[in-house]
């Protein structure tokens, strides 16, 4: 049985439900929640995944069918990294991540964004999804913006939404990168 999505409007309502596949054939909007581990000295773990080998957000997955942003953003925490972490919320935000360099991709969603900052400790406590995630890799953001700029396709949309996302709300004074 297919999992089953909330499908929202552009004001994040919910106006029916889809699939996964349905949506990115479509462009149904829907949701995910992501989330930002940051290693105690400040670092953001970048995962790489394993299904398409793009680097993406420590950890993230859609929000299913009459679940909150909140508990999504705690489910996929712990699924891919073990984790069962107080989250801090940084926003919800739209994301039209149909561009033209991947016109294959029809992908739009809300995303609910949260971060959280790990112990030298906890740090040592991840346990990957070896089935979904192949490694998660700490870097400064200015790095993995330098990156986005170098080598945008090695990234997922989604990251890169995201990441200016949170350069935003957070005033880090980084130049944003070009969503690609």
């Amino acid at each position: 049985m297919k999992e089953l999505f909330d499908r929202v409007d552009e004001n994040d309502r919910v106006i029916g439900v889809t699939t996964k596949d349905e949506a990115y054939q479509y462009g149904y909007v829907h949701r995910v929640s992501a989330i930002f581990v940051f290693t105690h000295d400040g670092k953001l773990l970048v995962q790489l995944r394993k299904d398409d080998h793009l680097l993406d957000h420590s950890a993230a997955g859609h929000v299913s069918k009459g679940e909150s942003y909140d508990s999504a953003a705690m489910r996929e925490l712990e699924e891919e990294t073990g984790l069962k972490r107080q989250l801090e919320k940084i926003g919800v935000f739209y994301a039209d991540e149909r561009v033209p360099t991947r016109p294959e991709k029809q992908m739009v969603h809300y995303f609910g964004l949260y971060e959280t900052m790990l112990t030298d400790e906890e740090y040592t406590k991840i346990r990957i999804q070896k089935d979904e995630v192949i490694a998660l890799t700490p870097m400064v953001i200015p790095d993995i913006i330098g990156m986005m700029r170098k080598e945008p396709n090695k990234f997922t949309v989604g990251f890169q939404f995201t990441l200016n996302f949170y350069i935003t709300k957070k005033g880090l004074g980084i130049p944003l990168v070009d969503i690609q």
